[in-house]
């Protein structure tokens, strides 16, 4: 009947600690609400308790406690390959991770990195401090032709479930090797010295097979074939 005076919120921890104390003025009979609140920061079951103070025309009342559970949370792991595709023998094959919406995170963030065989080629752990992004630091160079795979991974930890991100492909194709040539003599005089070549290899990859030179006269017909087996460049 025309209350006045005051209720007050008590937050209890899962520990049975006070956590949290407001107050807030009556005037009338309405709902009131807690005005600033607690954040969770440890997992379990909270308490919330309230109570009118009562005036001089209404008596005091306590509510039923109310619990929250708290859980924990559940963050978002989002990688990028780099590259996502190169030749074969290129540059190591790296890959980058980001962890978001988790709470004061620690642990491990796990990336491995699988061959177009299904063999595991780089597996590296890094550790977490916070929410951000993290990167292998060693990486692996493809030494197979087809499609790699990043996998990473988040541990999780006491305030924090484990998270993992979807497979990162990267396509490794046939490398683009150079071939310069160097005719020796470039002129002389008819019936002298044999004319001779010689070439270059570079940028291969492992390079095996045969280089073959050709030599056409004056009048377009080959008058000398040669194949010289490659072992490298």
């Amino acid at each position: 009947f025309n209350p006045t005076g005051t209720i007050t919120f008590v937050l209890k921890s899962p520990t049975n600690t006070t956590l949290d104390t407001e107050t807030v003025s009556v005037n009338g009979n309405n709902t009131y609400s807690t005005p600033t609140g607690k954040v969770p920061t440890t997992l379990g079951t909270y308490t919330w308790l309230a109570s009118y103070g009562g005036d001089s025309n209404n008596t005091t009342i306590i509510a039923s406690s109310e619990q929250v559970v708290v859980t924990a949370t559940s963050p978002t792991l989002t990688t990028t390959a780099n590259p996502t595709a190169e030749a074969i023998g290129s540059a190591a094959l790296q890959d980058t991770a980001t962890l978001s919406s988790a709470f004061t995170p620690t642990g491990t963030i796990t990336f491995t990195l699988t061959a177009p065989d299904s063999t595991v080629v780089d597996t590296e752990t890094v550790p977490v401090t916070a929410n951000g992004t993290y990167h292998t630091s060693t990486g692996a160079v493809p030494v197979q032709l087809g499609t790699y795979e990043w996998t990473a991974s988040y541990s999780g930890d006491t305030n924090n479930n484990s998270a993992s991100a979807v497979q990162e492909p990267v396509v490794i194709t046939l490398t683009n090797p150079t071939l310069t040539t160097k005719a020796n003599p470039t002129t002389e005089a008819v019936d002298t010295g044999l004319l001779q070549d010689s070439a270059s290899l570079s940028n291969g990859f492992s390079a095996t097979g045969t280089i073959t030179f050709t030599l056409k006269s004056p009048g377009g017909v080959t008058v000398d074939t040669e194949t010289a087996a490659v072992s490298g460049n």
